[in-house]
């Protein structure tokens, strides 16, 4: 029975990266029910798939709470840092979706530093998507690129192209995010860290379209090559902005 779960746990998450929402929230659900009947102190807990399941809803403290609980199960039971790390991951990006900035800042750290120690470089670029997607959202334009270009170089060198994928998605919002942000006025220029400046070079690739328009067209080739179509959605919205 436990196989059984984790099979339709499994199953519903590759659906769901292959754009066919509809049959993984049905196996997720599946996979719930057969989880509360068979094992309830077991807690089936991935962030995707729980906003699935949620069908837009927005993210409450109750859904914080019980990953806070599957994380303080998990350091009981195994011990294991990649599960620790998984964990954190949820919590930080379910306060991520509140725009809790600081606690998403808090937790994002925490789960970049776990999949580190854990050395699961396969993982390791989800925390470093999720904490670059805050830093864009919080204007911390450096930052942002220093944990793009961490996804990229373990990415790029080892055929992760579902990452390579993210990696490309999240630059093109990211530089159009920065080809947005006014530039210091001079006078003030001292007042604020250059360090969290976008570069003149990055503005001009931002607004000259060149970089975006390679970004984008990036992530549709991979798209397209993986199969990976819960992607279109986001493609199709950075296509309008462009």
């Amino acid at each position: 029975m436990y196989h059984r779960i984790g099979y339709r746990a499994v199953y519903a998450y590759a659906l769901y990266h292959a754009g066919d929402s509809v049959k993984a929230r049905t196996l997720y659900q599946q996979a719930e029910r057969l989880r509360q009947e068979n094992f309830p102190n077991y807690i089936l807990q991935n962030f995707e798939l729980v906003l699935l399941n949620k069908e837009d809803n927005p993210i409450y403290e109750e859904d914080i709470e019980k990953a806070k609980r599957a994380l303080k199960a998990t350091v009981h039971s195994s011990k294991s840092l990649l599960d620790i790390a998984l964990n954190q991951l949820g919590i930080g990006r379910f306060y991520l979706q509140q725009n809790n900035y600081l606690q998403a800042a808090d937790w994002l750290s925490q789960t970049v530093k776990s999949f580190k120690a854990a050395e699961s470089l396969d993982q390791l670029p989800r925390g470093l998507l999720a904490r670059a997607t805050l830093y864009r959202q919080t204007q911390d334009f450096a930052r942002a690129h220093e944990d793009l270009q961490g996804v990229f170089d373990i990415a790029d060198g080892s055929g992760m192209r579902l990452y390579l994928t993210d990696y490309h998605l999240e630059m093109a919002r990211l530089l159009m995010a920065e080809a947005l942000t006014p530039t210091p006025l001079p006078e003030v220029e001292g007042l604020n860290d250059p360090s969290s400046s976008p570069s003149t070079a990055e503005r001009e690739r931002g607004l000259g379209g060149e970089g975006i328009t390679y970004h984008i067209t990036e992530a549709e080739r991979l798209i397209n090559e993986t199969g990976y179509h819960r992607r279109d959605k986001e493609l199709a919205d950075l296509k309008v902005q462009l």
